[in-house]
């Protein structure tokens, strides 16, 4: 089997745990093998317990963050390591970078004046109305044609 050409990258990747990288690829390119290759390194490293569990891991969608998360617990019980090692895994952070951006302002945006705790929107249709119907200016630049077309969906009496 020959090695993909960037296999010096994927070592190093797999390999220089003092550091934060991003890994940018393609589908089907091996990101998860990468991924998981490194979190084995570092679960094997002997600041295995101190690190984990300060692991982020951002995808762009959650079915690949739980395909990561799975394959890495994966081989770590295949490699059986210390339970006191698994344990710290299990407190690393997969998900989305959606998510994560949640988390954080959820944790933090209280600094920022944000409410606490902070509610996700699974239909915005209502917000958006009240948001537009507040608005005096919405498409004044655009001509009266292109201004009609822009609002012609929007429910309420409109300026």
């Amino acid at each position: 089997m020959t090695q993909p050409q960037d296999q010096l990258e994927r070592l190093r990747f797999a390999t220089e745990l003092d550091r934060n990288f991003s890994v940018v690829a393609s589908a089907g390119s091996g990101k998860t093998r990468a991924v998981t290759d490194r979190i084995l390194q570092l679960a094997k490293s002997g600041e295995a317990v101190k690190t984990l569990p300060r692991l982020i891991v951002l995808t762009f969608a959650n079915r690949a963050a739980d395909e990561m998360q799975q394959r890495a617990r994966e081989e770590m019980l295949r490699a059986r390591l210390k339970p006191e090692v698994l344990d710290a895994f299990n407190r690393a952070w997969f998900g989305t970078i959606h998510a994560f951006c949640f988390k954080v302002l959820n944790e933090y945006g209280h600094y920022l004046g944000l409410p606490a705790p902070l509610e996700l929107l699974a239909d915005d249709e209502d917000l958006w109305s009240e948001f537009i119907q507040q608005q005096t200016l919405v498409g004044r630049s655009l001509s009266d044609n292109d201004r009609t077309k822009l609002l012609r969906r929007l429910p309420g009496d409109r300026p």
